[in-house]
Order: structure tokens, then sequence, then C-alpha cells
């Protein structure tokens, strides 16, 4: 499938309080993740897996409160994580595999209360597993290699 630059744009209006759900993966979209995705409020769902989607992921991400699952595994996403992930009380799954993000797994991330699923291998991170991670009530801490931070202990013995 040959990837052409198809830009997603997200324009305000009562529609986009209303979508609850994106699903572009295996569509060869090829762009970055604008900063408008900030007004989809009603967002649930964001599925864009194996794309070419590159750049950061952008902090208005996190204005999409309602959002539990967000699937972009597969792309060239950079740089680190937005630390107001860890504000996102109902996102349970988060899988960011395979792409080139990079710095450490942010402690917030810790705080989630629904958070069962975080899949962040196959990126560049580095640091040591938050011992907050250890305190996520719905996650089962894996080793480090199962979040993709390299070179790294954990910082707390799992018994």
């Amino acid at each position: 499938m040959r990837s052409t630059e198809c830009p997603l744009s997200v324009h305000p209006s009562s529609e986009t309080r209303q979508v609850t759900s994106l699903r572009l993966s295996f569509v060869g979209l090829n762009g970055s993740i604008p900063t408008s995705i900030g007004f989809l409020t009603g967002l649930k769902e964001l599925l864009m897996t194996e794309n070419t989607i590159h750049g950061e992921l952008p902090a208005v991400i996190c204005q999409c409160t309602l959002l539990e699952t967000m699937e972009l595994s597969r792309n060239r996403i950079s740089g680190v994580l937005p630390d107001c992930l860890g504000t996102m009380d109902r996102l349970y799954k988060i899988d960011l595999r395979a792409n080139q993000i990079s710095g450490e797994i942010p402690r917030s991330l810790g705080g989630m209360q629904a958070l069962e699923e975080l899949m962040l291998s196959g990126n560049q991170l580095s640091g040591a597993i938050p011992a907050e991670l250890y305190d996520a009530k719905r996650l089962e801490v894996r080793s480090p290699h199962a979040y993709g931070v390299r070179d790294a202990a954990c910082p707390i013995s799992t018994g």
C-alpha cells in the first residue's frame, strides 16, 4: 500500500463532540496527529495502527477525557510521552509499540485508575520503570523489556 500525505484536520463544532471513534488503522495515513484532535472531546477510541504517522503525540490528546483505547502502534511517532496522559481516568489501553518514542515513562501513568494495558516495546525509552506503575490498580507490571525500556532495572522487586 502506498502512503500518501493525508492531513487530518478537526474543526471545532457541536458535531466534533459527538465523534466517539476514529478507526483509521492500516489505511496508509502519512502525517502528524494534529493539535486539533483535542476538539474531539467525546472520543472514546483512537485506532491508527500501522500507518506512517510521525511527529510527537500532542499533549492536547489529554483533552479527550473520555478516551478509553489509544492504539497507535507501528507508526513513526517520536518525542516523549506527554505527562498529562496520567490524568486520563478512563484510558485503559495504551498501545504505542514499534514507534520512535524516547525519554522515560512518565511517573504520572501510575495514577491512572483504569489502565490495564500499557504496550511500549519497540521504542527508544530509557530509565527504569517508574515505581508508581506498580501502584496502578489494574495494570500488571512486566519486565522492563515489555515496556521498551533498554538496559534498565526494575526500581523495586516484584517478589
